[in-house]
């Protein structure tokens, strides 16, 4: 698969989305004065709950993208780090390296292979990244999405999420055991799948805030959008 700079069709987290929509690479953060619709204020209430379980988390993951007829097209692996406010990283180590990260109210995408940044604000970038959802969920949340609690019947707690208003996704599934997030699967138009598999996840614990500092060697491409 050829790679090219900023239009790289490279899957990985941050852009599973734009795998599913080429014409947006981020978008999703701030509408402070949207419309707020609950279809269950319990299960957003309930969802809150989980999301303010924690001030800082890292984890694992394992993400499959999966076409309409689940067709793996693609598979990565790498670790997560949040605190919050606002506190974000994402670095994908398999099989390609690439870095996300927030700083200050920008999102830094850096893709040493490509030896390029791209710095966004975050007004662009939260339509595609709902694990930035995760960073201040009393920020987003409510004024968002639709909430739903699914009964699966097991022992997760699931809640479906549908954006208010249009988004690269068309549905958002966030699972939780014992209050601890395991699971996060997007849905878009064309029934696609993004699906985030989380292990080894710890919460509550200090994290060095130089985790959400890039040092760009010299030489790399430095692209603002």
């Amino acid at each position: 698969m050829k790679r090219q700079k900023i239009m790289t069709n490279k899957i990985t987290y941050c852009e599973a989305t734009h795998s599913l929509n080429p014409k947006i690479l981020w978008a999703f953060l701030l509408l402070l004065f949207s419309t707020v619709c609950f279809a269950d204020d319990s299960a957003t209430n309930l969802l809150m709950q989980q999301l303010s379980a924690f001030h800082s988390i890292t984890a694992n993951f394992k993400q499959t993208v999966m076409g309409s007829d689940k067709t793996v097209l693609q598979q990565v692996s790498g670790q997560m780090a949040i605190v919050k406010p606002g506190q974000f990283r994402w670095e994908v180590k398999q099989p390609t390296r690439q870095l996300i990260v927030t700083q200050a109210d920008q999102v830094w995408i850096y893709d040493p292979d490509l030896e390029q940044v791209i710095i966004q604000s975050m007004k662009k970038s939260v339509g595609q990244t709902p694990m930035l959802l995760l960073t201040n969920p009393e920020a987003y949340l409510t004024k968002q999405f639709t909430v739903k609690k699914v009964n699966l019947n097991n022992a997760l707690d699931t809640f479906e999420l549908i954006p208010n208003q249009d988004e690269a996704f068309s549905k958002l599934v966030l699972s939780f055991k014992q209050g601890v997030i395991t699971q996060m699967i997007l849905f878009n138009q064309l029934d696609q799948t993004t699906q985030v598999d989380f292990s080894d996840v710890k919460m509550n614990t200090d994290i060095d805030t130089k985790l959400f500092k890039i040092d760009v060697p010299k030489g790399t491409d430095v692209v603002r959008q």
